[in-house]
This record gives structure tokens, C-alpha cells and sequence, in this order.
């Protein structure tokens, strides 16, 4: 029981409760640092590059345990994961109605994948390769809810890019709402269905996601006024209204006319109800 209970003690981490993975520097085997899961997954999986102390770093290999780091020449460049989560509903805490939307706060369960990863330059953001890596995959218990979009008279793919832009948009505008921890809330857009789930990106959650649902009116007002207030002509939007940073899917697919659309007839009171989205790619 003693050893258990140190076990736990030295896992804990005030950045989650998630298990703490070790991070190493290859040559001397020494240890440099470590990082919590579900983000050390995210952050710390074969190719990445991973800034420490002043230094840049390149994994080498990762087992959930500890990831091998290789101190590399600092190239301006940096990776970002592609990656993919799958929510599963294990207990409805409560439910309210926000306009005329049905939400529920949840204890969720998280799959997520790691499956590749891209090369960007970091002072352009240009694109410089994509890597596919052999996938890795982390489940955890977190809190968060679920809502549905009123549903568009759209195809398929603009469909899936209107929702998914409506989370992007949700949850990065929630800053001023919330008092920040933007980088701590997951989304996940279920493809055509018009089904959002927002959670908190940690094991075990740490409540941002909560304070999102009890303000999700204001959320919701502050994304549509981001969204308009935005001058970008393109059809998907850009980094000022619906890009993420944190986004597994590079930014793809993404409709900022259908976001627009969709949080209109959200906020005007347009019913929908929680869809089946059980045959749905998931997008974050």
C-alpha cells in the first residue's frame, strides 16, 4: 500500500492528474523533464520536436513511459500531431437547455490517436512535409459536455467544415469568457452530425470545461461576433476566426459561412436535438 501510495504521489503533476511521462536526453540517458498524459502523447510522440530550457530536442522514441530525446540544431522549424479523439458518454451529470439546445455535462471517455505528424517553419507556418507514424493511442476519464448545431441545408463536406469551424471557434473564443485555459479545453466535431463534444484536456478534467457550459450563451455570442468581425475572404476562414493551434486535422475541413449560419440559428432559438453520430468521423 505504501509503494502504491508514493507510486501515485510521484505521477502527480498540478498541469493533470494524468500519468507523468519521463523524458529523457539520449546521450546521457539523463532525465530532463516530464510531461503529463494525454498531452505528453501529443507532444513528446517519435519526430516530434520539443523545445526545453533554451534547447531543441527530436524524439526518438516514445512508450508511454518515457520519451528518448536527441538534442538537435535549432532549424526554426516545429511539428504539430495529426491526431484524432473518440468520445464515449459514461454518465449524464445534469443537462440544461442554452437557447433552445439541449446540453449535457458529461464523465466522458476519451480515445485519442496519434497517427502522424507535420513539419511547419515556425516563423511562416509553411508546411514543409507530412510523416505518418505507427499509431499510438491513450484512453482517459475526463469531464466535459455535448450539444448538437441546428442542422444546414448543406453537402456533406461543407456540412462536416461548419461544425467543425463552430468548435474551433467556440472554444478559442472562450478565453475572455472563461479567464483563459483555451489550451486546456479538447473539441470534437462529429462529422455531418452537427454533434460538438468540448471537454476538459486533461485526466480527470480540471473543470474549465464546466465553466464553458454554464456560459455557453455568452461563448457562443462572442464566437458568432468573431467570426463576422473577421475581414478574411476565404471559404474556410484563417487563423484570426477558424483555425486552432491545437487542431489534429490540420485545420481541414473548414466552412466559415456555415459556421456563421449555424450559430445564428443557434442563438435564435432553432432547435436540435443530440443526433446519432455513432458512424461519424470524428473531427477535432
Amino acid at each position: 500500500a505504501r509503494k502504491k501510495a508514493l507510486e501515485v504521489i510521484k505521477n502527480f503533476s498540478i498541469r493533470g492528474i494524468g500519468k507523468n511521462v519521463k523524458i529523457r536526453e539520449a546521450r546521457t540517458r539523463r532525465i530532463i523533464g516530464e510531461r503529463s498524459m494525454p498531452m505528453a502523447l501529443r507532444e513528446l510522440y517519435p519526430g516530434a520536436i520539443y523545445l526545453h530550457a533554451g534547447e531543441t530536442y527530436l524524439s526518438k522514441s516514445f512508450n508511454f513511459r518515457e520519451a528518448i530525446l536527441e538534442k538537435v540544431k535549432d532549424e526554426g522549424l516545429k511539428t504539430e500531431p495529426l491526431r484524432f479523439s473518440e468520445p464515449e458518454i459514461l454518465r449524464v451529470y445534469e443537462e440544461r437547455k442554452a437557447f433552445s439546445t439541449l446540453l449535457r455535462y458529461c464523465k466522458l471517455r476519451i480515445k485519442e490517436t496519434v497517427h502522424g505528424y507535420i513539419v511547419k517553419e515556425i516563423l511562416t507556418n509553411k508546411k514543409i512535409r507530412v510523416e505518418e507514424i505507427p499509431k499510438l493511442e491513450y484512453t482517459f476519464i475526463t469531464n466535459g459536455f455535448v450539444f448538437s448545431c441546428p442542422e444546414l441545408s448543406l453537402e456533406e463536406e461543407l456540412l462536416i467544415g461548419s461544425y467543425h469551424a463552430v468548435e474551433h471557434a467556440l472554444i478559442e473564443s472562450s478565453n475572455m469568457i472563461i479567464g483563459g485555459g483555451a489550451n486546456e479545453i479538447g473539441g470534437i466535431s462529429m462529422g455531418a452530425s452537427g454533434v460538438i463534444f468540448v471537454y476538459d484536456g486533461v485526466e480527470g478534467g480540471n473543470g474549465i470545461s464546466n465553466l464553458l457550459y454554464k456560459r455557453f450563451e455568452k461563448a457562443s455570442e462572442r464566437a458568432l461576433k468573431i467570426l463576422e468581425a473577421c475581414k478574411c475572404k476565404r471559404i474556410d476562414g484563417c487563423p484570426n476566426c477558424t483555425y486552432s493551434y491545437q487542431c489534429g486535422n490540420n485545420n481541414k475541413p473548414l466552412y466559415k459561412k456555415g459556421a456563421i449560419e449555424a450559430l445564428k440559428l443557434l442563438i435564435t432559438g432553432e432547435k436540435a436535438k443530440i443526433r446519432d453520430f455513432s458512424d461519424e468521423k470524428p473531427y477535432i
